[in-house]
């Protein structure tokens, strides 16, 4: 072992540590009007049409010039057309959903985006735009027994960010008291007091009205679609949005989010810029490629994590690569998202993905109407089967201009069974703490133990069949500190360490005496935390394939067997253990072996705080381990005085349970 030495902590980033549980998810929106994953597109008109062909959510712009015509003017009296629009709604079971988007159509320079900025600070344009907003609200408010969803302004939020001064919503002015509009007078004249105002302007007149903020895939000045960002760019721009709404103060329901505001091909075709267009991506960077659809997720996963919000992705292009119908000509354009969402129903990989990256939903629809695809016959050209253009061989179901294909993809995933939505346990938001320290002594870590000398796997570790793997899964009654988990994806496996939670694992309980160290510990001499002594029946080792590099280590498990049911406490990997397995630290003689179902839950921590244990560090240089954490811990990040910016803490490659960073500030 290294030899045990004393660690003067001087000059270092003292410090606050931020720690973010492996369901930093936060719960579903409290009033979301679902438990499933739906699908839902837009829709001006006949909700009759949208419950016929199996969508649960429309979605409808509220657009026009706040200082001329606008929305309120489309039907009298003024504003009745939400009120027209949550009644069709209501009568066909479907949820009501509407785009506020009026800042960038109003005058004066109406659709000129480079004046938005102006157009918020000026005191009439507000004004205006407070009481249409207003409108808006009453007459979703006239249905209080009915949830319908308020999606604000999804440009507006990126042009504020980028004119932002470090992502801090109060570095960017906007006209709220100085308005003159009385139910928003008590907030201030900056993008904070808006995002409050909105939320007040809720409040008092749709309190059944759930509010969307949206979050901007370029509002940091980098595209994630556009600009191909490496994996650790992404996590820092999902980390700057998430800045940037933690900032507002305001507790928005959810956020909606996009890819794109119109179909890949629209592009490809259309496009005159030449920056939309590069090599490598299909002759467009507007395509979205494997590793787009990656980044996205990885985006809108550290902004979830981060904030504890859900997403909605809205304003999907509604093109394909299958059908005829699609050969990039007007109202028929290619597009491959409906297929990477939606095309295979027995393949819910991409999805599965999105879902653990906070996205509850899917709304589909055309960004300009004029030109892109839709799911109806915009074209008014019938059915069409031009000649295939790149192995889009499929003939059209129908005269939709997209052949068809969403609406039945969409059947088929209805058709398959929708995916189920769950909330991670209420103790998933983040843990932290700032206490300052100026010295520790340093741990040693244990050699990670064989255990092949004490069990030869030719008889305890073998492939029988007797022994189930976890890809099996059960549904074994969960414990009642959390949901109870959904049925598993068929066929599929233990992936991601939020597998052990919302699934239940089988396999086989290995009882024997443990003579080796703990792996999880930092040192022999490491004490275990207080509820591990008060709450846990055991202490237990896990298989490589689900120890997770260590991320598992301090996970408590709900473990039924002979025992009855009881809880484990990792503090270890069982080197040569298949999936499903467990060895459970229990003294007796000879091994006993037992068929068990478990499954990831919460730690009963009671009052006990979080550890801290730091080994082998320097002024340039630190290592940490945390203990006592009621889920286990997924990232941290440490807060450098020096430099008054995070620096991100890596987990170590060793399976030890530790952090680390180098720092030379």
């Amino acid at each position: 072992r290294p030899k045990r030495h004393k660690l003067i902590m001087k000059n270092f980033f003292f410090l606050f540590l931020a720690i973010q549980t492996i369901f930093a998810l936060g719960p579903l929106p409290s009033k979301w009007p679902t438990s499933v994953f739906d699908i839902g597109r837009s829709s001006s008109s006949n909700a009759a049409g949208d419950k016929a062909a199996g969508f649960k959510f429309r979605y409808q712009y509220l657009v026009g010039d706040v200082n001329g015509y606008n929305w309120k003017d489309w039907n009298s009296p003024s504003g009745e057309f939400v009120r027209m629009y949550m009644q069709d709604s209501i009568q066909n079971n479907v949820v009501p959903v509407f785009t506020y988007y009026t800042i960038v159509q109003s005058t004066p320079n109406m659709y000129d985006e480079s004046q938005t900025l102006n157009k918020i600070q000026n005191t009439n344009t507000m004004k205006n735009w407070y009481s249409n907003l207003v409108l808006a609200f009453q007459g979703v408010g006239a249905y209080p027994n009915t949830v319908a969803v308020m999606h604000m302004e999804p440009d507006l939020w990126g042009f504020m960010q980028r004119a932002s001064t470090n992502d801090q919503a109060s570095s960017v002015p906007v006209s709220v008291q100085s308005s003159g509009h009385p139910d928003v007078a008590s907030f201030p004249n900056n993008a904070a007091g808006l995002a409050k105002a909105i939320l007040r302007l809720r409040d008092l007149y749709a309190p059944n009205c759930m509010v969307a903020y949206h979050i901007s895939i370029w509002g940091t000045n980098v595209d994630i679609i556009v600009q191909d960002p490496t994996a650790s760019q992404v996590t820092a721009l999902g980390t700057r949005a998430a800045n940037w709404y933690t900032s507002f103060g305001a507790n928005f329901d959810l956020s909606f989010a996009e890819f794109t505001d119109k179909d890949s091909g629209t592009y490809q075709t259309r496009a005159t810029d030449g920056s939309y267009c590069a090599a490598g991506k299909a002759g467009c960077q507007n395509w979205a490629t494997a590793s787009d659809f990656t980044n996205v997720a990885s985006f809108f996963k550290v902004f979830a994590d981060t904030t504890n919000k859900r997403l909605v992705i809205w304003q999907l292009p509604l093109g394909n690569t299958k059908m005829r119908a699609c050969n990039n000509v007007q109202y028929h354009y290619q597009s491959n998202h409906v297929e990477t969402f939606l095309g295979d129903p027995a393949n819910r990989n991409t999805l599965q993905t999105f879902i653990n990256s906070g996205v509850i939903g899917l709304l589909f629809g055309s960004g300009t109407t004029d030109i892109c695809t839709t799911d109806f016959d915009l074209a008014e050209d019938g059915v069409t089967n031009p000649t295939a253009i790149n192995g889009n061989n499929i003939a059209s179901y129908n005269s939709d201009d997209d052949g068809g294909y969403f609406k039945n993809r969409v059947s088929a995933y209805y058709g398959a069974g929708a995916i189920a939505l769950t909330s991670p346990p209420t103790s998933s938001t983040t843990r932290t703490s700032s206490t300052t320290r100026t010295s520790s002594t340093t741990r040693t870590s244990s050699t990670t133990s064989s255990s092949s000398t004490t069990r030869p796997s030719s008889t305890t570790r073998t492939s029988s069949t007797t022994r189930t793997s976890s890809t099996t899964r059960t549904s074994a009654a969960p414990s009642s500190s959390a949901s109870a988990p959904p049925p598993h994806p068929s066929g599929a496996s233990t992936t991601d360490i939020r597998d052990l939670y919302y699934y239940t694992q089988s396999g086989s309980g290995y009882y024997l005496s443990r003579t080796w160290d703990a792996g999880c510990l930092a040192s022999q001499s490491q004490q275990y935390p207080s509820f591990v002594s008060t709450g846990i029946r055991y202490t237990a080792s896990l298989s490589s394939t689900q120890f997770f590099g260590g991320a598992v280590c301090g996970a408590c498990l709900e473990v039924k067997g002979t025992e009855g049911t009881f809880l484990v406490y990792v503090d270890d990997k069982c080197e040569n253990c298949n999936p499903g397995w467990m060895d459970i630290n229990k003294s007796v003689s000879p091994m006993v072996t037992s068929a068990i179902t478990w499954r990831l839950v919460d730690c009963p921590v009671g009052s006990t705080k979080l550890s801290y244990t730091f080994k082998d560090s320097s002024q340039w240089y630190i290592k940490v381990q945390v203990l006592g954490a009621r889920l286990p811990i997924e990232s941290m990040r440490i807060w450098n005085t020096k430099t008054n910016s995070y620096l991100a803490l890596q987990r170590t490659p060793y399976d030890d349970n530790q952090f680390e960073v180098t720092d030379n500030s």
